[in-house]
């Protein structure tokens, strides 16, 4: 059962002891959640964005806006229009490597994205032929980085190496696009030098390029508290 505004208690036993539920029930912690964002948001000089992936629900991304978030990593159209139906004027980056081109369409001519993630000449091609306009397309090459203390690594799946990497980019700034680099450690990375490493190789990237990038997007995998697993202190 939903309700607008659902009740508030002091703890799990006692909303336990009040509703006595036969059915499995939601505790969400908002303050947890608005305590997270803006830990972030103080903490990184950047632009923060919160990947929809993790949890759709509208309850939590209200309570990340609340909190300051106004940046968000979409992974699908359905993404988008959740975002763009519940929030004016955020800002949406379309960080899904393979992406279709209907969709591609709908996010920018829509809901105004601009930000479209490649990792392979394919996917470039495809955007290109998909937006005869180009104004203010940004296209953000992911760059494939090897795993340095994340539980879960993620680049033998996405990412593109540094000679593809710099083919791209290239590429992108002959055909009239802005640019910018991402790389992400893998999820629950618990060692601080895997963001090293991935800057390192975002330098040597850059170094070999005469263009600056518009962004680059330092990607996900800061680690939580888990019970087998923690990493160091965020800040």
């Amino acid at each position: 059962m939903y309700r607008s505004q659902p009740p508030a208690f002091q703890s799990p036993e006692n909303m336990v002891e009040a509703l006595k539920p036969s059915e499995p029930v939601y505790c969400v912690r908002h303050q947890n959640i608005e305590k997270v964002a803006k830990r972030f948001l103080t903490g990184f000089s950047g632009d923060v964005l919160y990947a929809i992936k993790c949890n759709t629900e509208k309850h939590m991304l209200q309570a990340l806006y609340n909190s300051g978030i106004r940046h968000f990593d979409v992974a699908s159209l359905a993404e988008i229009e959740l975002v763009s139906n519940l929030f004016e004027g955020a800002r949406l980056y379309f960080m899904h490597p393979v992406k279709s081109r209907t969709a591609i369409i709908s996010a920018y001519k829509e809901y105004g994205v601009r930000h479209f993630v490649v990792d392979h000449l394919s996917e470039l091609n495809k955007i290109t032929e998909s937006l005869i306009d180009q104004a203010g397309i940004v296209i953000i090459v992911r760059l494939a980085v090897e795993n340095v203390g994340a539980k879960y690594e993620l680049s033998s799946k996405f990412g593109a190496t540094i000679a593809e990497s710099l083919d791209l980019i290239r590429t992108s700034v002959e055909r009239g696009f802005s640019y910018g680099i991402a790389f992400h450690v893998g999820s629950q990375c618990i060692d601080p030098n895997g963001y090293r490493h991935g800057l390192n190789l975002v330098g040597e990237v850059l170094s070999n390029v005469d263009k600056e990038p518009v962004c680059i997007d330092v990607g996900g995998g800061f680690p939580a508290d888990y019970v087998n697993s923690s990493g160091p202190e965020l800040e």
